[in-house]
C-alpha cells in the first residue's frame, strides 16, 4: 500500500478507491483521471506523425497528421496581418482528399473568422487554450476550434473545421495539446516523434501539474529509451602550478551524440517528473561514466591503477535518499568499475535537499545519509555550483564536503567582489577540517575578466573550462605548447585590484 501512496505522489493521483474484501487482499486503484481520454489521443497524433514522409517538407503534411488523427473535415493554419487573415498552410479535405473547396473558405472566413482578431480570440478564450463555434456549410450546422497559435510578434491561429459534437477536440486539453505540438515541432530541424511527445507530455505536466498513470509510464519509456542513446565525455579539471600545470581529475559529462551538447530535455524532464526518473537518470549515467572512464584508463597503454586520476559525476539530492542510487554505486564498486577513492559525488544544486520525514533537519538527515556512502561505500562528495541555486552557504557548511566547486557566474563581479567572494569560500570550506578540500573554480573561459594568475594569487588551485580543455570522450593529456601556454596565464598578472 506505501508503494501506491509513494508513487501517487509522483503521478499526481488526488486519491485512491479500495475494494475491500475479507477474503482478497487489500486492493487500491486510482480515481478516473481527467486526462486519462487524452492518452489514445496523443498515440493516434504519434502514429499519423511517424507515417509521415521524412524529411517533412511542408507543414501541410503534418496538419493532416492531425486531420487523420482527430477524424475531422480539416486543419488550416492562418496568419493575421493588417486586420485579414491569410491562409498559411492547410490539411486536405476529407471529402475532395485535395485543397480546401471555396464553400468551406466562404462559410469560415465569412462567418467566424471575418468577425474575430486575434487579440479578440484570446479575450474570448478567457485563459483557456482555444473556443469553438458553429458555421453552416450547405445548410448543414457545423462546429469548428479555433487554437491561438501566437508565436513572437506572428499571431497565428489553428482553425480545425467539421468537428462531431462529442468530440474530444471540443476540449481545452485537446487546445494544449495543439498548442504543444505545434511549438515542438517547430524546434526540430527533422521531425522526430519521440521527442514531440515527450515535448507533449511534459507540457501536459506543467499546464495541469498531473498526468494518469498511463501518460505517466509512457514518458518514462520514453525517458529511458533517449537516455540509452546518451555518450559521455570527460572534462579535465587542471592543478595550477606555476612551474608545471597537470590535470588533476575529470568530471563526467552525458552528451548527445546528434548534437554534441548536454541532454538538456532529459534533466529537465527527471525535475519535473519526479523521483523515479532522477533516480534512473543518475544511476544509468553514473554507470555509464565509471565503464566509460574505465575502458579511456585502459586504453591509454602505461596507466597503472594508482595512476588514474579522481572521476566527478553528478546526483540530484533526491537520488542519494533512494536505495536504488545506493545499490548502483555498491555494484559499480564490486564490479571494479572504478576505486571507491577515486569517485566524487557532485550534489547538483538545481534542487533543494530532501525534506526529512524524522524529527532532525533536512540537512543533518542528508549529511546522515551521505555518510553511509562514505562509510559503507568509501565514496566522496563534492557541492557542485557552489553561489548558484540551491548551494548555500548552509549547506557547504553543513555537509563539510571534500570538494567544493565554484559557480562560474562568481567570475563575472567586479575583481574586487571576486577576491572577497573567494577567500570567503576558501576560508568557509576549510573551517573544522583538517584537511583543507579541493576548491574548484568552474567554467574559466577567455571571457573571464579575471586570469588564472590571479585566482592563483587569491588561493584557488584548481580550474575547470574550455581554457583548460573541452569535454572529450578520451582523457586527452596536455600537449606541450598547451601545457606551456596555461604555465604563461598562471604566472602572467597574478596580482588583483
Amino acid at each position: 500500500m506505501s508503494d501506491k501512496v509513494n508513487i501517487a505522489t509522483q503521478i499526481g493521483w488526488h486519491g485512491i478507491v479500495i475494494v475491500i474484501d475479507r477474503k482478497q487482499p487489500l486492493r487500491a486503484s486510482p480515481l478516473n483521471h481527467p486526462l486519462e481520454p487524452y492518452a489514445p489521443l496523443i498515440k493516434r497524433l504519434m502514429q499519423f506523425l511517424s507515417a509521415c514522409s521524412l524529411p517533412i517538407e511542408s507543414a501541410s503534411q503534418i496538419l493532416e497528421a492531425i486531420r487523420c488523427a482527430l477524424e475531422v473535415d480539416f486543419v488550416a493554419v492562418l496568419k493575421q496581418e493588417s486586420g485579414r487573415w491569410e491562409l498559411i498552410s492547410q490539411s486536405r479535405s476529407h471529402d475532395d482528399g485535395s485543397r480546401l473547396n471555396r464553400d468551406w473558405e466562404e462559410a469560415i472566413f465569412a462567418q467566424v473568422l471575418d468577425r474575430l482578431s486575434f487579440n479578440s480570440l484570446e479575450r474570448n478564450s478567457h485563459g483557456a487554450h482555444g473556443i469553438f463555434q458553429s458555421y453552416e456549410e450547405d445548410g448543414i450546422t457545423k462546429l469548428s476550434v479555433l487554437v491561438p497559435l501566437s508565436s513572437g510578434q506572428n499571431d497565428t491561429l489553428m482553425i480545425i473545421g467539421g468537428v462531431p459534437p462529442n468530440s474530444v477536440v471540443l476540449s481545452d486539453v485537446c487546445g494544449r495539446i495543439l498548442i504543444s505540438l505545434e511549438v515542438a515541432t517547430c524546434e526540430f530541424s527533422t521531425l522526430q516523434v519521440p521527442l514531440v511527445e515527450a515535448a507533449i507530455l511534459d507540457d501536459l505536466r506543467r499546464t495541469y501539474g498531473f498526468s494518469p498513470p498511463s501518460l505517466y509510464h509512457r514518458r518514462f519509456e520514453l525517458f529511458c529509451d533517449r537516455l540509452s542513446s546518451m555518450h559521455i565525455h570527460f572534462e579535465p579539471v587542471l592543478r595550477l602550478d606555476p612551474d608545471y600545470p597537470y590535470i588533476d581529475s575529470w568530471e563526467a559529462l552525458a552528451r548527445d551524440p546528434m548534437i554534441d551538447c548536454a541532454p538538456i530535455d532529459l534533466f529537465d524532464a527527471a525535475e519535473l517528473w519526479g523521483d523515479r526518473f532522477m533516480v534512473h537518470l543518475d544511476a544509468y549515467l553514473m554507470r555509464q561514466a565509471v565503464e566509460s572512464y574505465r575502458n579511456a584508463c585502459q586504453f591509454h597503454s602505461g596507466r597503472r591503477q594508482e595512476d588514474i586520476r579522481e572521476l566527478s559525476v553528478n546526483v540530484y539530492p533526491p537520488s542519494l535518499m533512494q536505495d536504488e542510487y545506493f545499490e548502483s554505486i555498491r555494484h559499480a564498486v564490486q564490479d571494479k568499475l572504478i576505486q571507491p577513492e577515486k569517485l566524487i559525488l557532485e550534489i547538483s544544486e538545481k534542487l533543494p535537499l530532501p525534506e526529512s520525514n524524522h524529527r532532525v533537519s533536512s540537512i543533518e538527515a542528508f549529511k546522515k545519509q551521505l555518510g553511509r556512502y562514505v562509510r559503507d561505500l568509501k565514496v566522496g562528495f563534492s557541492i557542485d555550483d557552489f553561489g548558484a541555486g540551491h548551494a548555500s552557504v548552509s549547506r557547504l557548511t553543513g555537509l563539510n564536503p571534500s570538494h567544493v566547486k565554484i559557480d562560474r557566474e562568481l567570475l563575472y563581479q567586479d575583481q574586487e567582489s571576486t577576491e572577497i567572494t573567494l577567500r570567503f569560500v576558501l576560508d568557509l570550506a576549510s573551517s573544522s577540517r583538517l584537511r583543507a578540500p579541493k576548491v574548484v573554480v568552474e567554467g574559466f573561459d577567455d571571457g573571464c575578466p579575471i586570469t588564472l594568475g590571479q585566482l592563483y594569487q587569491v588561493g584557488i588551485r584548481y580550474v575547470q573550462g574550455h581554457v583548460i580543455g573541452k569535454a572529450s570522450p578520451d582523457l586527452n593529456r596536455l600537449g606541450r605548447e598547451h601545457t606551456t601556454y596555461l604555465r604563461q596565464l598562471i604566472q602572467e598578472s597574478r596580482t588583483l585590484l
